[in-house]
């Protein structure tokens, strides 16, 4: 067992047990941000497909009316207002994708006056009585007893329609279910596990709406003709009993080891456990879905709500009310960063873990379909780095299994095309590789490098192609 698994458990191996940066956001509160100010929604997602405007600069839309599409992506307005058009890349220098000076959509908000000549001519576009959400529950349920949607078809149009973006890896979901229901998926799994003890967004999400999101994991069991439905989450949190006996779904409770919030970590967590394994299930007959996704999913099947928020939680020893927000697509980072307290002396402010994370210019950063996290760190240690001491802990910690020092090395020497035999692609940018190396190598970061190199650069494909 390896540096800072000190405790033996039934989890995956690997992995580490991290203290947490600051102080931990309460799951039992999802605030707000008051905001009147220009929304600016990023055409690119995945950071390579541009979606098509599909509205005109004056328009005025209500909320919920599609601004833009393309790919499989879909955009629409998270209020009502005013389309003031496109910014060209370095007008605004928005960060979007992992990348800066991405093309945004502008979305100014209503004035009080236009607000008031716009109300009545708006209908709203999620009005969905009790009523006919129940009988939409009650064709789940039955769907469930006869294995399969009746109407498979509806339920995936309303899913393609609403463009509902995976958080890991920015897929649209409509294209992935497409691909999974060629396969025999036999278990689904909902990972409500923190990635790290302040990212907790996803407790949040499950206290507050714990019906939605058992809800919209029925709908893919059932959608995916699954046998079995399972709720993964950490000990010591109140999971709603109830909603998951309604839904038949088996709640399995697993550690906060750094990183269960991943989905291939709570897998193989789960097969440790003998909860998948007890059936015959192989791993690959498996699928995770993220707590937010979930919830989009019942919201679109339901009630034909549009993904136009999202809950996003700012933590980390930088500011000093972390918590989570629910806010519109398109709000610029900055704001939800006030609101969180932030110290004026941050040493940087990173989308995601304060492991992995990327840090960002927080200026330039808004609110994407794939915004979930962000941490905000006070002080960053920058220890000079040296040459490796072959203690092997990056090796005995990584949770894939796989050589992070000799990827590193290989990747340091540009040998790109032979990282795809020592299984580069397993790998899952968690950082604990250059988290716990004694030598302060940046390994993770020179192995991000090289799979962003394999992914596009088309002369080293052909390479291993042709090999």
């Amino acid at each position: 067992m390896g540096l800072l698994t000190s405790q033996i458990d039934r989890d995956f191996d690997g992995g580490i047990y991290l203290a947490p940066l600051g102080e931990i956001p309460a799951p039992d509160h999802i605030g707000s941000v008051d905001y009147d100010g220009n929304l600016y929604l990023p055409l690119t997602i995945d950071g390579s497909t541009e979606m098509e405007v599909v509205v005109t600069a004056g328009q005025q839309v209500p909320r919920g009316t599609l601004l833009a599409r393309g790919g499989g992506y879909c955009l629409y307005a998270p209020r009502p207002g005013v389309v003031k058009g496109e910014t060209a890349p370095g007008d605004a220098g928005i960060w979007a994708a992992g990348k800066t000076e991405q093309k945004a959509l502008v979305l100014e908000q209503f004035s009080a006056i236009s607000a008031r000549d716009y109300v009545g001519k708006s209908k709203s576009v999620y009005k969905v009585s009790a009523e006919e959400i129940e009988q939409a529950k009650d064709e789940i349920r039955s769907a469930n007893e006869r294995r399969g949607l009746k109407q498979r078809r509806t339920v995936w149009d309303k899913i393609e329609r609403a463009g509902i973006v995976t958080t890991e890896g920015a897929r649209p979901l409509a294209a992935w279910l497409k691909e999974l229901s060629h396969n025999e998926i036999k278990v689904v799994v909902a990972n409500a596990t923190p990635l790290e003890a302040t990212l907790n967004g996803c407790l949040a999400i499950l206290a507050r709406w714990p019906e939605q999101v058992f809800t919209g994991l029925a709908i893919l069991k059932t959608f995916l003709q699954a046998d079995e439905a399972i709720m993964a989450y950490p000990h010591g949190f109140n999971i709603n009993m109830t909603s998951a006996q309604e839904w038949e779904v088996k709640c399995v409770a697993v550690s906060e080891k750094y990183p269960q919030g991943r989905s291939g970590s709570v897998l193989r967590t789960l097969k440790k456990q003998k909860q998948l394994g007890r059936r015959g299930v192989r791993q690959d007959q498996a699928v995770v879905f993220e707590i937010q996704l979930l919830r989009q999913v019942e919201r679109a099947v339901l009630t034909g709500e549009m993904p136009t928020e999202r809950v996003i939680t700012i933590s980390g020893d930088g500011v000093k009310r972390p918590g989570h927000f629910l806010v519109p697509l398109g709000l610029p980072l900055q704001e939800l960063l006030t609101r969180a307290g932030i110290y004026q002396d941050v040493a940087c402010v990173a989308e995601g873990s304060s492991l992995a994370g990327k840090a960002i210019d927080a200026q330039k950063a808004v609110v994407t379909q794939t915004s979930e996290s962000y941490t905000v760190v006070r002080r960053v240690k920058r220890d000079q780095p040296h040459n490796c001491v072959r203690c092997g802990w990056c090796i005995a910690d990584c949770p894939s299994g796989i050589d992070p020092m000799r990827l590193f090395k290989l990747a340091q020497s540009r040998q790109y095309h032979r990282t795809r035999q020592l299984s580069i692609d397993a790998c899952v940018e968690c950082g604990i590789c250059s988290y716990i190396c004694p030598s302060h190598l940046p390994i993770m970061e020179q192995i991000r490098t090289a799979k962003e190199i394999l992914r596009n650069d088309k002369n080293i494909n052909s390479v291993i192609n042709d090999a």
